[in-house]
């Protein structure tokens, strides 16, 4: 009897599915669930989008895109720090998937995962969040710096993908779209899109996290929820500490839907195969 190479291809292209997946960020491959102005200044963000191990994410909190300098991050912030200067950066030691929620432990300048364990590696200079509000921005990409203009340059040509960003604070009322840039706003970067791969909380309190749902039925959905701020509570006075932001997101898909892709896989295939 003739055996039919339907399991064997199926595995092969599901392997080619995960294989995929694993790879450097994308616009959006970051969600920010959570940070501190006061001390000790932790962050965590949910991974949207698997990422393949030995990538290096850069962080900062330098605001972006005075219009003195355009398409660019004010280099005064953050990334001229000394005597080490920004980013901060994370390398990843496996691959982290979808769902995977990160923090930066602040008081021992390492990335930790929901369960306190060390993820990666950590380089680079701290963060430093005004207390009258901040920014934080995840991307790829080196921004080298230009001893003609003495700036640091943000343009395309050294940022290669913009992962996410997150804005809150004391006087944040959305991302800024006009006027000189401040330690305290934030223009956004044109690739990000407020209310999907980035967010601005509009109430004043020096720390947040995020306190929703963390089971849900697709990526958009859980997105959905992260940027809707009645999910979120804060503190004036009293900081989160690294586990207080949370455990993992699971994304389930709905029943239907799954069935629907492996029937619509089957199709293929088997329509490959009479073609042959």
């Amino acid at each position: 009897m003739k055996r039919s190479k339907f399991p064997v291809i199926i595995i092969s292209a599901i392997a080619m599915l995960v294989a995929g997946a694993n790879a450097a960020i994308t616009t959006g491959s970051i969600s920010f669930i959570g940070a501190n102005s006061d001390e000790a200044e932790h962050f965590a963000f949910v991974v949207t989008s698997a990422i393949g191990s030995g990538e290096v994410i850069n962080f900062t909190d330098s605001s972006y895109g005075d219009p003195a300098a355009p398409d660019r991050f004010r280099w005064s912030e953050h990334l001229n720090a000394t005597p080490t200067p920004g980013p901060l950066t994370w390398t990843t030691g496996t691959t982290i998937a979808v769902g995977t929620v990160v923090i930066y432990d602040d008081a021992d300048n390492r990335f930790e995962l929901a369960d306190g364990s060390v993820t990666g590696t950590v380089g680079g200079a701290e963060l430093d969040f005004s207390t009258s509000g901040d920014n934080i921005f995840a991307y790829q990409g080196a921004i080298t710096y230009n001893d003609i203009t003495g700036n640091y340059d943000g343009v395309s040509t050294g940022v290669t993908t913009y992962g996410g960003g997150f804005l809150w604070g004391k006087n944040v009322a959305g991302w800024q779209t006009s006027g000189a840039g401040a330690t305290d706003n934030s223009y956004l970067p044109s690739s990000l899109t407020d209310g999907t791969s980035a967010f601005a909380l509009n109430t004043s309190l020096d720390n947040y996290r995020y306190n929703g749902s963390r089971s849900f039925n697709s990526v958009a959905e859980m997105l959905a929820a992260i940027k809707l701020e009645s999910n979120w509570t804060g503190s004036d006075s009293v900081a989160a500490g690294p586990l207080d932001f949370g455990g993992n997101f699971t994304i389930v898909p709905e029943p239907a839907a799954t069935l629907l892709g492996g029937f619509g896989l089957l199709g293929l295939l088997r329509r490959r195969r009479l073609s042959n």
